[in-house]
């Protein structure tokens, strides 16, 4: 087992967050668009990294958290205050 940044300190997620906001200005700031974790085990990045975000940046964001885990996907669930749901697709 290892442990990532994100579980240390918030830090790298604050960046990530910062990073977040200049790519959605450099996409012209649409209305909408797609965060998307891969494998976000605690859930602990992007309960740090949304908070880091502008407020704008934060309203277009539609989230997503890639997990095969249903362990995980409850307690990145109870990191983010949602309710996790089930896998919609299996991809192979």
């Amino acid at each position: 087992d290892f442990t990532t940044s994100p579980e240390i300190t918030p830090m790298f997620s604050r960046l990530l967050g910062k990073w977040c906001d200049w790519s959605y200005e450099a996409m012209g700031s649409p209305a909408r668009f797609q965060l998307i974790e891969l494998g976000p085990g605690t859930g602990k990045n992007i309960s740090n990294l949304l908070p880091a975000l502008s407020p704008s940046t934060r309203e277009a964001a539609h989230v997503h958290l890639v997990e095969i885990s249903p362990m995980l996907r409850d307690r990145q669930a109870a990191a983010l205050g949602v309710t996790a749901t089930a896998p919609t697709e299996k991809v192979i």
